[in-house]
C-alpha cells in the first residue's frame, strides 16, 4: 500500500547527521557531488547533494514476508504485513512495500520516486499514513489503517455497500442506505484526491484497487508509485503510466486492429466496431488525469451492472468507440431497461460523473470543483 501519515503518528527514527528536515516542502534534488570517475553514487549515498537517510531502523521492523503475510503483489513490488517497534517500545501494525529486482528496469529509481512522493504527502489526509523508509532501498512503511480496498468491496457485486459499511462503520456514520453510502464514498474519495492535488502531486493511478476503505481515515488513496510532482517535475516527463480502464484518454491513442461489435455484458446494440490497441501519447500529466479516473471509478460503483471488472472493461472500450462520449454511450449503446441508473440519477451524481470523464481535458470538470 502507499500513502502518507499524520505528523503525530509514532515512528522509530534512525540517527542521521545530515538528513534534510522532514518539514521541508520538498527535498533537494539528488545531484552528484564530488566523486572520482570510477565512483558510482546513488540517491542513498551520504555524499550526494540532497541525501536523505532512511527514517526507520530495519532492526525495529518485523516483516511477515511469507505467503500468509503478503497482501499484494505487482510487477515491481510486493506488500506485506508487519509490526514496527516505536521509541516508546510499543508495536504499531504496518504495511510494508518491498520492490523486486526486475531485469532491465531501474527499480531503485521507482523506490526513490515513491519515497519522495510519500515524504511530500506525509501530513496529507488523503492518503494512508506514511511512517518512513527502512533500510537502504529495502522497505517503505505505512501504518496499517485497513486492508479493504474499494476493489474488494466491488467484488461483492450488489453487496458492495454492505461490504463498505462492514469495513468502515464509523467513517460512514449514519449513512445507512445505498444512496447515502455511495455519496459518502464519492465525497470522501473526491476530498482525498483534492488534498493530494493541494500538495502539487498527481496520483496518476486512481482506481478501486488503490482506494482504501479505512474506518480510521475514511476513503484514502494508496500506492504512490506512479505519482508525479508538479513542483519538482519528478514523474512529469510523460512516461506511459495508465490503466486502460481508468486512464484519461489523452494519455493514449486508440489504434484499430480488427472488427467486433459494440456492447458488453449489460445490453447490446448492433453496430460495426473495430477492436483496438492502446499506444501511449507521452502527454504531460495534469491534475485532470485524476479527475477522469475518479469519474470512471464512481461510474463503476454507481451502476450495478458495471461492478465486475469484466463489465467495466467492456464499458470503457465501448465508451472509447463512442469518441469518449459517456452520454452518447449511455443513450446509444446501453439498451434501455438492462442497466439500473437509479443510484447515479437519484443522487444527482450522473452529471458530475459525465463531466469528470469528458474526453477533452479543457471541458473536463476538475476534482476540486466536483460536488456530490
Amino acid at each position: 500500500r502507499t500513502a502518507p501519515r499524520s505528523a503525530t503518528a509514532p515512528c522509530a527514527l534512525a540517527t542521521r547527521a545530515n538528513a534534510t528536515s522532514t518539514s521541508a516542502r520538498r527535498c533537494a534534488p539528488v545531484m552528484r557531488a564530488t566523486a572520482s570517475e570510477d565512483e558510482t553514487l546513488r540517491s542513498f549515498d551520504p555524499d550526494m547533494v540532497g541525501y536523505v537517510a532512511p527514517e526507520l531502523l530495519v532492526s525495529n521492523l518485523t516483516v511477515r514476508d511469507g505467503d500468509d503475510g503478503c497482501v499484494g503483489k505487482g510487477a515491481f513490488s510486493q506488500c506485506f504485513l508487519g509490526t514496527l517497534r516505536t521509541d516508546d517500545s510499543a508495536d504499531v501494525d504496518v504495511v510494508v512495500k518491498r520492490y523486486l529486482e526486475v531485469p532491465g528496469r531501474d527499480v531503485g529509481s521507482f523506490y526513490d520516486d515513491e519515497w519522495d512522493a510519500c515524504r511530500v504527502l506525509r501530513a496529507c489526509p488523503g492518503v494512508a499514513p506514511f511512517l518512513g523508509a527502512a533500510g537502504v532501498q529495502q522497505y517503505l512503511v505505512w501504518e496499517n489503517v485497513g486492508l479493504v480496498t474499494l476493489e474488494n468491496a466491488l467484488e461483492g457485486g450488489d453487496d458492495v455497500f454492505q461490504e463498505a459499511r462492514r469495513a468502515m462503520p464509523n467513517a460512514l456514520g449514519s449513512a445507512s442506505t445505498d444512496a447515502e453510502c455511495f455519496l459518502a464514498i464519492a465525497k470522501s474519495l473526491t476530498a482525498s484526491i483534492a488534498a493530494i492535488h493541494g500538495n502539487d502531486i498527481i496520483h496518476r493511478d486512481v482506481k478501486p484497487s488503490n482506494v482504501l476503505l479505512s474506518d480510521a481515515r475514511g476513503v484514502v488513496l494508496c500506492d504512490l508509485g506512479a505519482a508525479a510532482d508538479v513542483e519538482t517535475g519528478r514523474g512529469m516527463d510523460g512516461e506511459a503510466i495508465f490503466d486502460p480502464i481508468y486512464g484519461a484518454p489523452e494519455q493514449f491513442e486508440i489504434v484499430q486492429t480488427g472488427g467486433g461489435m459494440l456492447g458488453g455484458l449489460f445490453g447490446r446494440k448492433n453496430s460495426e466496431k473495430s477492436s483496438f490497441e492502446l499506444r501511449a501519447t507521452g502527454e504531460t500529466p495534469t491534475f485532470l488525469f485524476d479527475a477522469f479516473s475518479l469519474g470512471m471509478t464512481l461510474l463503476r460503483l454507481g451502476v450495478p451492472s458495471l461492478r465486475s471488472e469484466t463489465a467495466i472493461s467492456q464499458a470503457r472500450k465501448d465508451i472509447d468507440a463512442c469518441g469518449g462520449d459517456i452520454v452518447r454511450w449511455r443513450n446509444e449503446i446501453c439498451v434501455a431497461g438492462v442497466n439500473d441508473w437509479s443510484l447515479v440519477d437519484g443522487t444527482g451524481a450522473w452529471d458530475t460523473i459525465a463531466r469528470l470523464t469528458h474526453p477533452l481535458p479543457s471541458a473536463r470538470l476538475s476534482v476540486d470543483t466536483a460536488e456530490f
